[in-house]
Formats: C-alpha cells, structure tokens, sequence
C-alpha cells in the first residue's frame, strides 16, 4: 500500500514557513469558491433562459389556440366552449407577455413580438367584435387585412425569439460547462490523493458508457423501425402544434421537405383543419382509446386516402401529447376499387350468361311453334281452292313467322347460342353488293362514303349475319344524324408483329370493318351499356334495343372483336377486327358427271315429341311423295324398326327429346340398318354444338323453324349422297 507522508515543520522554522500551506490552502479554497460562484451564476442565466423559452411556448399555444378559434369562427359555426376560449387564449398571452418583460427585460426580440403579439391581438378583437354585431364581411375582411399578416409577422417574430434564446441558452450552456470543468479539475486537485475514488469513478465511467452504448443501440433499432415504416407518427398538443414528426412524415403528408411546420393545422388544406379539430377535441375526451378518421387529400388533381388514428397519451410523461398514426391509403383504396369492378363485370357476365341460357330455352319452344305455323301455312298455299285473297293473308301469315323467327336468330346471335354458318367472304364484294340497299335507307342529307382496301384478305363469317351487322350500324347512325351528316364505311388490314403469335411466330394478319358518323355522339355514362340487350336511347316504342347487342353476338361468335369511341355532338366509330381467313385451296372438278336425281317414294321414318310440329311434317311429306312413318320417340321408332319388314330410308328426327336423344337414337338404327341415312332437326340453336353433349358426326341437319321446300331439299341430298 503506498502511504502518504505527513508534513513535518522544523522547530524555529520562520513564519513564512508556516503561512505558505496556509495561504496554499486559502487560495485553492478562493479558487473553488470562485468557480462554484460562477457556475451558480450561470445555472442561472440558463434557467432564466429556459423559463424565457417555456413562456414563449406557452404564448405559442395560446396563440395557435386563439387562430383555431377565430378561424373557427372565420368559417362558420363556433361553439359556446370554443367561444370562451378566445378571452382566455387573449389574457393568457397577455400574461405570458408580461412574465417576458419581468424575465427578459427589453430585448429586440421581445420588443418586435410584443408588437406583433400586440397587432395580432387588437385585429382579432376587432374582427370578433364585428362579427358579434352581425357584420360578418367587414369581419371577414379585417381578418384577411389584419388579422392574416399580423398572425404571419406574428409567427416569424415568435420563431426568432425562440431562436434567440436557445442561442442564448446554448451559449451559457457552453460557459456552465466551462465553469463546471474548472470546479472539476478544482475538485479533481483537492481529491488528487484519493485514489479509492477515481477508481470508483473510473468504474462508474465504464458501466455509463456501456448503459449509453445499450441506449444508442436501441435508439438505432428504433429509428430505423420509425424511418422504413410506411406510418408517419406525430405528436401533437390539443391545439394541433406539433411536439414531434418522425422524418417521413411529410412524404406521407404528399409536402415538401421541411413543409409540416409547427401545427399540423397548417399543413392540412383549410376544408379540412375542422375535421381535424373535432378529431383532437373527441380524442382529449377519451384518454387512451384511439380514434380512426379517414381524410381526403387533393394531391395535384389527384386524390389521395390518408388515415388518420389519434390516440390520447397526454397523461403519460414520456410523451405528454396526442399521438397521430398517419397511413396512405390511397393504394389500397384502388386495390378496393379494382377488385369491386372486377366483381361487377364477373355478375355482369353471369348475367348474360344467364340471360343466354333463357334465350336458348325460349328459342327451343318458339321455333317450334313458328315450325307448326310456317309448316300449316305452306299447306294451305299448296291448296289451289283457296281465293286469292286468302293466299294473300296467309302469305302474310308466314312472312310474319319468318319474322318473328328473324327477331329469335337476334337473341340468340347476342346470347352466342345461335350456330353460324361460316365461309370465306371478302368483305369489299359484300359492301359493294350492299352500297344500294344503304343509299336507299339513307336520306339524301347523309353522304355515304365507302373506303375499301384493294388488297383485303377473305374472313371467315356468315355472310347474312355481317350484312346484318352493317345493315344495323348504319342504321343507327342514320337514326344519329337527323340533321345530315356523313356516314363513313372502311375496311384495311391490320398485320400482326412477331411475337404475336404462338412460339414467337408472326400473328396473323386482321381485317377491320370501320364504320363512322358525324351524329349526335354517345354519353360517356352509357357508352359500356350500349351492347347490353333491351338497352336503347331511343323513345320507348323507336327501339327494340336488340341492334347492337345483335351486332356484339355476331362479332363475338365469328371470332372477332369490337370496340366503340364516341364524343357527344363529334360523332362514333365502331371498330370491328375479324381474323383473315386462311388460303383455301379449290379442287379439281371430278371427270364423273353426278347421275340424274331419283324420284320420290322413299320411306321416311320421323322422331318428333312436339305434336304440332310432328303433325306437320307427317303431312307435307307425302305431298312430296314420300310415304312416311311416325312416332313420338326413340324408344317407339326403335320398336317400329323391329316390326317393320320393309325398308327405312331415311330417319328424320328431333335432336332433343325425352329418354334417348336424337344422336343416340340413330347411332342405334344404323347398327340395325346401315343402309338409313339421316337428316337431324331441332329447335334448340345449339344442338350442333358437340361442346353440349350432342355429337351428330357429320350427318344433315335442319334448324327450326325452315320451309317445307328447305325439308325437301335436305332429304333428296342425303338420299343422293
């Protein structure tokens, strides 16, 4: 252990011997004196300047809550509460001006604010009390040339003052600390010997820079958690002045850099501060719950989602203020939006899939009944008896039939139910074949202009139906040009680029029909309405509403596409893209010439469960010289096979029926008598679909309602084949 050795004075030694650990002792004591005076004279400077700087936050407050007040009452309705506030707010600032003057003295940074605070305040008064006598415009106009530019002078004089003495305070911060290590190395004199304590000290030392080490740690982790987070976290007082802002709370805010400011009043658009307010005021009445709002911003024309969760912490003396949770929303608010539509075009599309099931099913009994009706009519105009008067109603009679079954093939064509009869087709020769039937239906103020590529590829389509496709736009745009207009019909291939197609192959070329009028254009609101069914513009009883959704069934079932751009009052241009059909080969004519037809007198066997119709066919036959037998279903016809001995040419049978089907029924009877030919027919437009479970592998087939002649003309070519 190593000792100290005391001081030892020699006997007779002189006074000045004496007196020199004395004075040393009396001058090192003078020394910490001194400095301690020094350092307590400074802690006091920054306590001055730290009560200097609370009374300006404090006057800040007030402020923030008296501008919240009158701007309240600027806007619009104030609340009795909210009113009281406002002399309160007025004598609380006036009273932190006071305590200013007693702490500060009359600095310049004191005198400017106590001008502003002075201007500011003698505005408002002015602009309550024209407000309070009813004189709301001289109000709202003493707040705008008043009250607005002091609040202003006001808020950059106060953050100067606050600048000032934190300057101040940092700069008598600084002198305590010099202060403070002069004391030290005082004390670190006095205590030289003390070896115990500086190694104390010295552990004390290594555990506070391990606690601070732990602390800098997990204020890492922390800040790192509050930067990448997509949350903006602020803490606010119950005026809306801000006390903290994590760093990305002004991206989330959509402001610039630096642009929340003190309040987060301020950095709100104005239509919005009062949602906020209320939002504050509801969170101080329920400490700890927290409050959701969701708020609108308007984000350079775009509209952004923000959710706001406040939360009540003001009793807590960690954080001693409201708490705000800011979210965008506005990605997940499109998501929403996104998959809502999505939802609605999938009812939409089963909607019109329902839709087609119906119209199938109504077009199966309809076209029997319009077969009965046409197959009687025929009968009858095959009567010579009759007047001619008589022909003529009847004759009219079955162009009716054929009408309402025209109106059927329009369901069906938009329900896609309806079979096509494709083949290739240059669309040049049938709008040249068509050119007089339009210019007929035009009037002579509607010009019509056709513009058809030279080199245009065939399409694959029925050509009855695209006529009726062009026939139907062109007569709703004569229908959208009563004042005259040009009506416009062009046809050009589209070439497909490589990678197109399959395996990277060039896709294949594609023809559009365009057709364009100069009319009254259509509304943006109804523009995705105008292919469904029944759906139509027009003036009840002008429309079937059945023509464009038409048109939208044939483009579809060809293969095709369709588009529409429209503009009210500039016109519309439908746009059809058809795929070119491919090259067909036409083969050599055979040498063998087809041998004269054979006459009549086959037996015909016909399947039919529908009475009317099997009624009708059983009688027009004959008169065409064929001998017939009937039954109601397979299960009859398959036992009528049995019993009868002679032959069975042809079977003319029902697609659909009860028990077995017409295909399964004549997959049977062939195997019995492979020598039958078969001819099918149905009123169902799909029967020939083998998608729906009918397979009629080839064989002839006649869809209902058709012309006895048609009937005729079917068996003779499958008799001949």
């Amino acid at each position: 252990m190593r000792r100290t050795t005391p001081v030892t004075v020699p006997a007779g030694a002189p006074p000045t011997a004496l007196r020199t650990p004395l004075r040393s002792g009396l001058t090192v004591v003078l020394i910490g004196v001194a400095a301690s005076a020094l350092l307590y004279s400074l802690q006091g400077v920054v306590a001055r300047n730290q009560r200097i700087q609370v009374a300006l936050a404090e006057l800040q407050g007030a402020l923030n809550l008296l501008s919240a007040r009158e701007w309240e009452a600027r806007t619009g309705y104030i609340s009795p509460d909210h009113r009281r506030d406002i002399p309160l707010s007025h004598a609380r600032a006036a009273g932190f001006l006071t305590e200013l003057h007693e702490r500060a003295g009359h600095r310049a940074p004191l005198q400017q604010l106590e001008g502003d605070v002075n201007r500011y305040l003698t505005g408002v008064v002015e602009m309550f009390q024209l407000l309070d006598a009813n004189h709301r415009p001289e109000g709202i106009k003493v707040a705008e040339q008043k009250v607005d530019p002091a609040f202003e002078d006001l808020r950059i004089s106060l953050g100067e003052a606050r600048s000032y003495y934190a300057t101040a305070g940092e700069r008598a911060i600084r002198q305590a600390n010099i202060a403070s290590l002069v004391a030290v190395l005082i004390a670190v004199s006095l205590i030289w010997g003390l070896l115990g304590r500086a190694a104390r000290h010295r552990t004390e030392t290594q555990a506070l820079a391990t606690e601070r080490r732990t602390l800098a740690a997990s204020e890492a982790r922390w800040r790192a958690l509050i930067l990448n987070g997509e949350d903006a976290i602020l803490v606010v007082d119950p005026t809306g002045a801000v006390a903290y802002a994590s760093p990305n709370a002004d991206r989330v805010l959509g402001l610039p850099s630096g642009g929340l400011g003190d309040s987060v009043l301020s950095a709100l658009p104005p239509d919005l501060r009062p949602a906020m307010l209320v939002l504050l005021e509801a969170t101080q009445r329920e400490p700890g719950r927290p409050r959701v709002q969701e708020l609108q911003l308007n984000d350079g024309g775009a509209t952004r989602s923000l959710e706001v969760i406040a939360t009540n912490l003001l009793a807590d003396q960690a954080v001693n203020g409201i708490v705000l949770n800011l979210r965008d929303l506005t990605e997940r608010r499109a998501m929403e939006e996104a998959l809502r539509q999505s939802q609605e075009q999938l009812l939409h599309a089963q909607k019109m899939e329902a839709l087609g099931r119906l119209a199938g099913g109504i077009a199966h009994d309809f076209n029997n009944l319009m077969m009965a009706i046409s197959g009687y009519t025929e009968l009858v105009l095959q009567d010579p008896s009759i007047s001619p008067t008589s022909r003529d109603d009847v004759a009219q009679i079955r162009r009716a039939v054929f009408r309402a079954a025209e109106l059927t093939q329009q369901i069906l064509a938009y329900s896609r139910r309806q079979m096509l009869q494709p083949v290739p087709v240059s669309l040049n020769l049938l709008l040249g074949e068509a050119t007089g039937m339009l210019r007929r239906l035009m009037p002579e103020n509607i010009e019509l202009r056709l513009a058809l590529d030279p080199k245009l590829p065939d399409v694959l389509v029925d050509p009855g139906h695209m006529l009726q496709v062009v026939m139907n736009l062109a007569l709703n745009a004569r229908d959208a040009m009563p004042d005259g207009g040009m009506l416009g019909i062009h046809t050009t291939t589209v070439n497909g680029h490589e990678g197109d197609g399959d395996g990277g192959a060039p896709a294949a070329p594609r023809v559009q029909l365009i057709v364009s009028d100069t009319g009254t254009g259509i509304d943006a609101k109804v523009l995705p309405l105008i292919f469904d069914p029944f759906f139509t513009t027009k003036p009840q009883g002008e429309g079937s509403g059945l023509g464009l959704s038409t048109v939208y069934g044939i483009v579809q079932q060809s293969g095709g596409q369709i588009d529409v751009q429209s503009e009210m009052n500039r016109g519309t241009t439908f746009t059809i893209s058809l795929p070119a059909a491919p090259p067909v080969t036409v083969p050599e004519l055979g040498v063998d010439a087809q041998g004269p037809a054979r006459s009549g007198g086959e037996v015909i066997l016909v399947v039919e469960d529908d009475d009317q119709v099997r009624t009708v066919v059983s009688k027009g036959l004959p008169r065409l010289g064929y001998e017939v037998l009937v039954v109601r279903n397979a299960e009859e016809a398959l036992a009528l096979v049995d019993k009868h001995p002679g032959r069975i040419d042809v079977l003319l049978t029902d697609v659909v029926m009860p028990g077995l089907s017409g295909p399964q029924l004549a997959d049977k009877l062939t195997a019995r008598r492979p020598e039958t030919r078969v001819v099918f027919m149905s009123g169902y437009p799909e029967a020939q679909d083998p998608a729906l479970g009918f397979s009629l592998n080839g064989r002839s087939y006649l869809q209902k309602p058709f012309a006895l002649a048609e009937l005729a003309e079917k068996i003779r070519q499958s008799l001949d084949e």
